[in-house]
């Protein structure tokens, strides 16, 4: 391929945008409870639901194995966080990005695919298949939202060529 068809072409892709149309849709009950639904050029990918289950963690022995923020001093809301894979093939985790909405976040603020094993018990979500866990938690000063920002990739709906794209979960503190 020539030069001049090479840059006709790149100049083509800015233009009009060679990427994937990445959308999400969000459907509340209320502020704590959640569905976002992720689609890759109009088909639906990645749905997450998010439900808020009270000050308490559900399974405490569990909870106290992996963490050391004492939930009974500390006024801590859960959530249970569900991701349900819609494709034909894995999705894999690749990152998460931690943030507050108001003030900064106090802890790793980036984390890989590993922290997401440690987390979830592994970095995929099988094809046709859906992985949760109730042990996600936010305590903060005064009412906030911690805002975890999944990184994903898939293989395209139409073309199977890899996507990389965000999945934002929101849990709210009150």
């Amino acid at each position: 391929m020539s030069l001049a068809k090479i840059t006709l072409l790149i100049g083509v892709c800015c233009l009009t945008g060679c990427g994937p149309d990445i959308e999400t849709q969000t459907s509340s009950t209320n502020q704590r409870d959640y569905t976002r639904t992720v689609s890759i050029d109009g088909v639906d990918v990645l749905t997450v639901t998010c439900s808020y289950l009270g000050n308490t963690p559900v399974d405490v022995e569990q909870y106290q194995e992996k963490y050391t923020h004492d939930f009974q001093k500390i006024k801590t809301n859960f959530y249970r966080v569900e991701f349900v894979n819609h494709t034909d093939f894995e999705i894999e985790a690749v990152g998460i990005f931690y943030q507050m909405r108001v003030g900064e976040y106090r802890g790793k603020a980036n984390r890989s695919a590993v922290d997401f094993e440690e987390v979830w018990g592994r970095v995929d979500i099988p094809a046709r298949s859906g992985i949760s866990n109730e042990l996600n938690f936010v305590w903060a000063k005064g009412p906030n939202t911690l805002v975890k920002n999944y990184t994903f990739r898939a293989k395209h709906p139409v073309d199977q060529t890899d996507v990389e794209f965000d999945c934002e979960v929101s849990l709210l503190y009150q």
